[in-house]
Order: structure tokens, then sequence, then C-alpha cells
């Protein structure tokens, strides 16, 4: 089991509280699209796609208890300020694992009888906007950039990285998360050569992705996909007007891991045999 464990915002971290504490540990509803039929019962627009959550909301409740009357007021005037604060929602799984979605703190209730000098019982309320809990991170990160240590980063864990030796080339992600990774960021750094076109696909039955880009990457440059954020930069200059997907390509998202193996195929131009495509994700977790 799990507990939520943290809020991290602009105005810093705060631990929340686990005296007496209710957990919610729901997973949020699903969005589905059926339709009901003349005939009776319905159709399932979804096919053999796994339907994902929307928006839902979480409730941590707990009891306010410090030593002296001070502390109690600090941290109850703390958690007041967060009211409709977006940050990160931290949960802790009893291994001491921790996993971070983007939410949102709705508000703060709370009760106190007039002889309870010494407690205070209070009810946090976040709306959940991502899409899976972040777990390990893939990827490269820096000091100072605003990340928690405790969320998924270790030091010299690098991004899943792959020299472009032959084209195509056939590439495996293992993706070790229970949840599908939607947002990854692909980068793909030209050698000592331009690249004139390439192709990335994913062909992991039901995940079937395609992307093409059909610009110039020169020697040296960088073509960052940003899949999360459905943004297309070759050497930091916006590229959308050379990117598309291809015929292949039968997902809502640009590009997604599943968890276990993923098939990756990449089909280039040019680039020599020293250029690099690696991939930055989450694991992601139900």
């Amino acid at each position: 089991m799990y507990k939520l464990d943290l809020f991290q915002s602009d105005l810093g971290i705060l631990a929340l509280g686990q005296r007496m504490p209710s957990n919610d540990l729901s997973t949020g509803i699903v969005t589905t699209v059926p339709f009901s039929q003349l005939a009776g019962g319905g159709f399932d627009a979804l096919g053999t796609e796994q339907a994902s959550s929307g928006v839902y909301t979480l409730t941590k409740s707990f009891r306010i208890w410090f030593a002296t009357e001070a502390e109690r007021i600090t941290y109850f005037g703390s958690l007041r300020a967060l009211k409709g604060k977006r940050g990160r929602l931290i949960r802790k799984w009893d291994n001491d694992v921790s996993q971070y979605v983007t939410a949102r703190i709705l508000g703060v209730t709370a009760e106190r009888t007039l002889d309870d000098t010494r407690s205070l019982e209070c009810e946090i309320k976040f709306e959940i906007y991502s899409a899976y809990w972040h777990g390990d991170y893939t990827g490269t990160w820096t000091f100072d950039n605003g990340e928690f240590f405790d969320i998924g980063l270790y030091f010299d864990s690098g991004a899943d990285d792959f020299i472009l030796d032959a084209s195509p080339k056939s590439i495996t992600i293992t993706m070790e998360g229970n949840a599908i990774s939607n947002d990854p960021v692909i980068n793909v750094t030209a050698g000592s050569a331009n690249i004139t076109a390439i192709e990335i696909k994913n062909t992991t039955t039901g995940h079937l992705a395609e992307l093409d880009y059909i610009g110039t990457i020169l020697a040296g440059n960088t073509l960052k996909i940003d899949c999360g954020a459905y943004t297309v930069q070759n050497n930091a200059v916006d590229a959308d007007a050379d990117f598309s997907t291809g015929t292949t390509h039968t997902i809502n998202e640009w590009f997604r891991l599943p968890p276990g193996a993923n098939t990756i195929v990449v089909t280039f131009t040019g680039g020599s045999t020293d250029s690099i495509i690696n991939f930055d994700y989450y694991e992601a977790f139900a």
C-alpha cells in the first residue's frame, strides 16, 4: 500500500500529516465512448484500446498535532496557503518508493471541537491531471531544476541512448511500469553528416506509432520531439512544418511506451553511422 505523502509547489514541499490518516487510493474513473444500439446493447468505440482516466479527485484526511500551539498554527497556515496551488502530489509506498502526479489543491476543510485545543482534523481535496503516476525517470536532469530527488531521479541515470549506425535501426525499450507512458521526449542528434529525413516507429501491437520528419538536421544539431507537449524543435527552433504522423499511426497520442518490451524502428537518410537517438521518459504506474 501507499500513502499520500507530500505536496510540492512553488511554495516548497509540505509534508502531509500522517496522524490518524485516511488516504484515498482510487485510480479515477476511465473515460469511455459507448453508443447505445437500437437492437439493444452498446457499441464500444474504443475497441481493444485500454481506456484512460480523465481529471479526477483524491482526498487526504489527517489530524494535525504538534507539541506547541505555535507549531500547529504555522503548519495550518502553510496548508491553507496552498489552496488553489498546482504542483506535484507525491505518494510513498510501504517499500519507500515514491511516485507523483500533477495536481491542484481544490480546498482544505477542517473541524475542531471547542474542548480540543491540541489537535485539528482536516481534509485536503486534490484535482489530478496526470494520466499516470510518474516513477523512475530515464533521461537527463540537472541540479537546481526544481526536481525532488526522492521521485525517480538517480545519479548517472541518463537517457535510453542508441547509436544510429544502420538504417533501418531496430531497438528495444523496456518500460518497467504497469501503465502507458504517453509523453516521452525523443531527441535525434545528427552525427558527422546531416540527416535529411527520419522516421520513428513503435511497432508494438496495439500501440502503433509513426513520426515522420522531412526537414534537415545539420551535423551536430538535435531534433527534439516532445510527445507530451506536442512540440517539435530543430536546434531549438520550431519545426512543426516538417513534422507529421505517418500512415501506420493508429494511436491518439504522438508516441507511447506501454509496459514491457517496445520494438522501435528508426529509418533515416544521411547522418553517417554516428548519429544518436535517445528517449527521455518516466516509468508509468496506475
